[in-house]
């Protein structure tokens, strides 16, 4: 089920990001009506303990089994749910060393260059924030988004206020997808937010550097 590669991606990726001190009770049910549109769900909960993020990690896996799993969290973690991708901090060990690790699908947070270039080698370098968020309203967005698609030769993927309305405007800009939060589910109607995100990278000239 694999659309990724080291160096290449089949298709923009939408990534959904679960971070579950934020995410609705009410958005649990909408897991698998939302699954086509999906390439992967990104599991987070910063203040949870390892048996705690397993707990939580296993009831993703009961409700959609067959979507692939990230974990942002501890290593054990990932391991022991078996997860298909592991997503690292922009300060957690480089990328490549815990390749020695890790043989899963790779992806690291980054906000500069020098991040980027210390992940060099993950699958995806997830940047941010691109848009003002729910989360951090009071925060500006990145600049610098240019200088790591054009400086590195990982896919590039941006997080951060992304909507069906804001994820027009990254048209052009050389990302190979996005993760999405709040724009998923927060929205209005969730499934119809993903949708509109799924078609509105899936065209071509959306992923094509200007």
């Amino acid at each position: 089920m694999a659309i990724y590669t080291q160096s290449h991606l089949s298709k923009p990726l939408l990534i959904g990001l679960v971070d579950v001190p934020r995410f609705p009770d009410s958005a649990w049910d909408l897991l698998p009506a939302i699954m086509p549109f999906v390439d992967a769900l990104l599991l987070r909960h910063k203040l949870a303990t390892p048996a705690e993020l397993w707990r939580l990690a296993r009831r993703v896996r009961q409700i959609i089994p067959d979507l692939p799993l990230w974990i942002n969290g501890p290593l054990e973690v990932a391991l022991a749910i078996e997860a298909e991708g592991w997503h690292l901090s922009g300060q957690q060990i480089a990328a490549p060393v815990l390749r020695s690790y890790w043989t899963g699908h790779l992806s690291a947070a980054v906000h500069t260059l020098q991040e980027a270039r210390w992940h060099h080698g993950a699958d995806v370098l997830v940047w941010g924030h691109a848009f003002r968020t729910r989360s951090k309203p009071d925060v500006r967005p990145r600049d610098g988004l240019d200088t790591i698609i054009t400086a590195t030769a990982e896919p590039v993927a941006a997080i951060g206020g992304i909507t069906p309305t804001t994820v027009t405007q990254l048209t052009g800009k050389g990302l190979s997808g996005v993760v999405v939060a709040d724009g998923l589910w927060m929205a209005a109607d969730p499934i119809d937010a993903a949708r509109c995100i799924r078609s509105a990278i899936d065209v071509p000239t959306w992923s094509h550097r200007i």
